[in-house]
């Protein structure tokens, strides 16, 4: 039985920091996602006025990243010249937003300056591909029954491709009622016929819900003619929620609620999907609640707001040691502070990011997406995430643990046969753990990884509680069903030779944070009765870079006199009868 984990807030701040908009929405309770509402917002509200020292150390480092990867980003028109700080070499794919739609005519009511934004120029000369991101939110009933307006939209897409030189269109249409599903489908095929007639070569792109409500993409069809989906893995969690959450929760946080970024891909995949057509997008924003309580998840006591990361590390009251809680179920971070009562704000951070980039790698999906570029302007550490996990030199951690989509709370909602590539970009051989399993009428193939349709070196049946093995060359994990109804609950954990063991401590007592402002090191473990004696940390190539006594109460602070490269590394606690060793990910300033 899998059980939720539960953790004791107990820090208190002030809270101080710019916030994205939000629609507050009294009578009216519809959803609507944070394109939409950005969008919304900046057509009555200024537009950020600050513009960044362009990086020369970015813009001359010259990374590679994974062949076929792609990193597509949104660079939405509000964002002026945040595009100074970007990192050109992480980004195969700049999408500018957006052309939004008149739907009586199809012509544009407005294109936000996509004919001269400088950022378009940019983006090609430092070889990234272009997309104009087209936007309807309303109206679509009136679009796709004029055929005029439909054929003028074309007209106008195909214009601006020619004319900017640019490679691709990206539809988002969004709010999309059920009876306009095949209206919807239609529309993009047409779309497809002309961009193949006008301009072959230009790649064609759909923004698609997590959820898919009412089933109103019809994703197998459309699949037929876009080349890829970006799928908007965020909004989980929204401004009029019940319950402050995880804008991008990898697992469900809630027993009451399944939806996360893990079910998102299953679903896709349900659906007839090509994984090579799957973009995963990711949040750089926020979300900030009132609450009841200060443990997750918590009632809400009130509306949200939508915050950048940006917002949250330029404000170091806000962005503090002692508020940073992890939500271990959902592999989510969040911070609990005291202004007018309770208050969450969940955000992910590049060690969140890292998780899901990890789950993009073993089921080798196309790439990534990103709302917005610009949300982190001035800081590395989100982009020195995305080079760690696709660039040629990148790839899984040396340690990490995935689940199905249920998570650590509860079974997955359906069952759905794919594979998952378990490579770490570490020297082998490498050791892998399943647990915590319950399939029926399904079975589980474990293959080396360069031999993926040979003998399998084990096959997991119905019955089997748990099962271990170890290879050199990796592992090519596939998952199939043998009657109806499968179902397939498992917990997969992998470890390299330098990681010397799994995770002694399952459970969330330790809790080991790294704080890269103040370059400490926190450890807090209970039961406190325990006598801890000694405190050691490992890098993969097994040597000690540091060991201390500790003294005093918990929180354990160690502060490390050098900055330690990026990358894992293992704590050891010695107490007087056993000792735990825990990973941890540190990622440099």
């Amino acid at each position: 039985m899998r059980i939720p984990y539960r953790f004791l807030l107990i820090t208190i701040f002030l809270f101080f920091s710019v916030l994205l908009p939000v629609v507050l929405l009294a009578q009216d309770t519809e959803f609507q996602s944070i394109h939409v509402v950005e969008q919304q917002y900046y057509k009555t509200h200024p537009i950020p006025s600050d513009t960044p020292l362009i990086k020369q150390s970015k813009n001359k480092t010259n990374v590679h990243l994974k062949e076929g990867k792609m990193i597509f980003g949104y660079h939405p028109y509000w964002m002026n010249n945040s595009w100074g700080d970007y990192r050109w070499d992480l980004i195969t794919d700049l999408c500018y937003f957006s052309y939004e739609v008149d739907a009586s005519s199809g012509m544009p009511l407005t294109t936000n300056d996509f004919e001269n934004a400088a950022v378009i120029d940019t983006a090609l000369a430092n070889g990234s591909r272009v997309h104009l991101c087209v936007t309807l939110f309303s109206g679509h009933a009136n679009f796709f029954g004029n055929p005029q307006a439909r054929k003028t939209l074309n007209k106008q897409i195909v214009h601006l491709v020619k004319t900017r030189g640019i490679q691709g269109v990206n539809i988002d249409f969004e709010a999309v009622p059920s009876s306009q599903a095949v209206s919807l489908t239609s529309y993009i095929h047409e779309l497809r016929q002309c961009l193949d007639s006008a301009v072959p070569t230009c790649l064609l792109s759909m923004a698609t819900p997590a959820v898919n409500w009412n089933n109103t993409f019809e994703l197998n069809d459309l699949a037929q003619d876009v080349d890829f989906f970006m799928v908007m893995a965020y909004d989980y969690y929204w401004n009029l929620s019940t319950t402050a959450g995880p804008v991008s929760p990898l697992y469900p946080m809630e027993t009451s609620y399944p939806y996360n970024v893990s079910q998102t891909i299953e679903y896709y995949l349900s659906e007839g999907v090509e994984k090579s057509k799957l973009l995963l997008g990711v949040p750089y924003y926020g979300r900030v609640w009132p609450v009841t309580q200060p443990e997750a998840p918590a009632p809400t006591r009130g509306s949200g707001n939508a915050v950048t990361y940006r917002n949250v590390r330029n404000n170091p009251t806000f962005f503090s040691w002692n508020n940073r809680r992890m939500n271990y179920p959902s592999r989510s971070i969040y911070y609990a502070y005291l202004a007018n009562g309770w208050n969450h704000c969940f955000i992910d951070e590049a060690q969140t990011l890292l998780y899901k980039y990890q789950r993009v790698i073993a089921s080798d999906l196309k790439g990534i997406g990103i709302w917005a570029l610009g949300y982190d302007m001035g800081y590395d550490e989100l982009w020195d995430a995305i080079q760690q996990a696709f660039s040629e030199n990148g790839g899984l951690l040396c340690q990490d643990t995935l689940f199905d989509a249920g998570g650590s709370m509860m079974n997955p909602t359906f069952f759905v046969a794919q594979d998952l590539k378990i490579l770490p970009n570490y020297p082998g051989p490498y050791s892998l753990k399943l647990f915590d399993l319950n399939l029926q009428n399904s079975k589980i193939n474990i293959f080396d990884i360069q031999q993926p349709t040979g003998i399998p070196l084990s096959t997991v049946w119905p019955g089997t509680d748990s099962i271990s093995l170890s290879n050199e060359n990796g592992f090519y994990i596939t998952f199939e069903d043998t009657d109806i109804n499968p179902q397939a609950n498992y917990s997969l954990t992998w470890s390299c030779p330098s990681a010397a063991i799994f995770e002694q401590n399952i459970s969330p007592n330790l809790e080991i944070f790294f704080n890269p402002l103040l370059n400490q090191i926190q450890i807090q473990y209970s039961p406190t009765s325990l006598n801890l004696k000694l405190i050691q940390i490992y890098n993969l190539n097994g040597q000690e870079i540091f060991s201390t006594r500790p003294s005093g109460q918990q929180p354990y602070i160690l502060n490390l006199t050098d900055n330690l490269p990026s990358g894992i590394y293992i704590v050891r606690l010695i107490y007087d009868s056993i000792a735990l060793n825990k990973k941890l990910l540190l990622l440099s300033k």
